[in-house]
């Protein structure tokens, strides 16, 4: 973990609840994430990582309690929540590239759409991306080109090409083989000692402890410890974390 400087809240759960189907996903998890944070998000499968995520954007409406972003209530739909998304970058599990498209491609396509910018501007920036990502020599190669691991990245510098507030990234690791999952890692502590703030629900507790600011652990959508990555793996308070800890 390096030294970064976090002065304010850029995103925020105040209460933030959801229920699927009359199944509690989360309940009441209050949670700031500031500039330049790198918050990892823990607990086994279902604990709602995924949910608080798809929360922030409103891919997944909360039923109670409040989400803002740079100060303000997200908004609720239209073109105020499209503008709100275009400043959160989302990074899913699966890489959802055009496979007809090259990477260069893929990644312009953000810009043109979502910000207007013209062809030229909207290549330069995707080159930009690509490169910050180590794909500069990959920009006319097409998915099925690419490993599972360069598809992850490619997916991490559409979301950047944007130059997003804060990048949302769930599970970004789960999908790819384990000799590829260090270069995506690589490729998100980078960007963390860049001092981009990131919300990332991860089970690679390793690099957790390494590039974290802080660790939350979620369980049954509670929040049940939150704090230092060497507090929360090395001295956790609770025994549903030191038997979450123990079982990995």
């Amino acid at each position: 973990m390096t030294d970064r400087i976090a002065p304010g809240p850029v995103l925020e759960f105040e209460g933030v609840g959801k229920s699927f189907g009359g199944i509690r996903a989360l309940h009441g998890v209050d949670l700031a994430v500031r500039e330049g944070e790198l918050v990892a998000l823990i607990g086994p499968s279902g604990s709602g990582k995924s949910t608080l995520l798809r929360c922030a954007n409103r891919l997944a409406e909360p039923d109670v309690g409040t989400v803002r972003f740079e100060g303000r209530e997200a908004p609720r739909g239209g073109a105020a929540l499209a503008r709100v998304r275009r400043r959160m970058g989302m990074v899913f599990q699966a890489f959802n590239l055009y496979p007809h498209l090259t990477a260069l491609e893929n990644v312009a396509l953000a810009p043109r759409r979502a910000a207007g910018r013209s062809a030229r501007g909207a290549r330069r920036t995707a080159v930009e991306a690509l490169e910050r990502v180590g794909l500069g020599d990959r920009l006319d190669a097409r998915p099925d080109q690419l490993s599972g691991g360069q598809q992850q990245r490619v997916a991490i510098a559409r979301a950047l090409a944007l130059s997003p507030r804060i990048l949302l990234l769930d599970e970004p690791t789960s999908a790819l083989d384990p000799e590829l999952v260090g270069s995506v890692l690589g490729v998100i502590r980078s960007l963390a000692d860049d001092g981009v703030a990131m919300l990332i629900a991860t089970h690679e507790l390793a690099f957790a402890r390494e590039a974290a600011d802080r660790i939350v652990f979620l369980d049954e959508g509670r929040m049940v410890e939150a704090g230092p990555p060497e507090e929360i793996l090395e001295r956790p308070r609770t025994e549903r974390l030191r038997t979450f800890l123990k079982r990995l």
